[in-house]
């Protein structure tokens, strides 16, 4: 709700934020959504937790990792911030587009997978922001979330927002 009333207020002002999906080196993610945040843009890079049992006594290693490896999600308008001012940041190499138009992730693509991680951890979880998502986006993102391979992952996430 908050996001929404967010995002309502700079439409009124008449700005028109979206979210954009970056390409970018993985080893850069967290500078550039740091350099990201300096210029007033929102970054999101979902990750998830690796759990693996250790074969030297009986505990397991938890390891967090990138959902989509060389992809950070950014919130801003285009009319405020160039694109180029975020691609001339050291490691961002190009916003993903299908032809010749930059990609718009929607927002409730975002929210899905927000949600899908905390459905993911807590079951029984009932956030209003949760329950406002389709149940058949929600249920795809769980299922591209579970794809091992990142590739693959990527891949499925590439399909879904093409179907957008």
């Amino acid at each position: 709700i908050h996001l929404n009333l967010m995002i309502f207020t700079k439409i009124i002002r008449g700005f028109i934020s979206a979210w954009y999906l970056l390409y970018c080196n993985n080893n850069d993610l967290d500078r550039i959504a740091y350099r990201c945040k300096t210029m007033n843009v929102v970054a999101f890079c979902p990750r998830y937790i690796k759990i693996t049992p250790r074969k030297d006594c009986n505990a397991v290693r938890k390891e967090e990792k990138v959902l989509f490896p060389n992809y950070l999600f950014l919130h801003f308008d285009v009319n405020v911030t160039h694109t180029s001012a975020i691609t001339s940041i050291p490691g961002a190499i190009g916003f993903v587009s299908f032809g010749s138009t930059i990609c718009t992730v929607p927002e409730k693509v975002v929210i899905a997978i927000k949600c899908a991680k905390i459905l993911a951890l807590n079951p029984d979880d009932d956030s209003i922001e949760c329950r406002n998502i389709g149940s058949d986006l929600l249920a795809e993102i769980q299922r591209i979330s579970s794809i091992i391979s990142p590739l693959e992952r990527q891949t499925a996430f590439s399909r879904l927002l093409q179907n957008q």
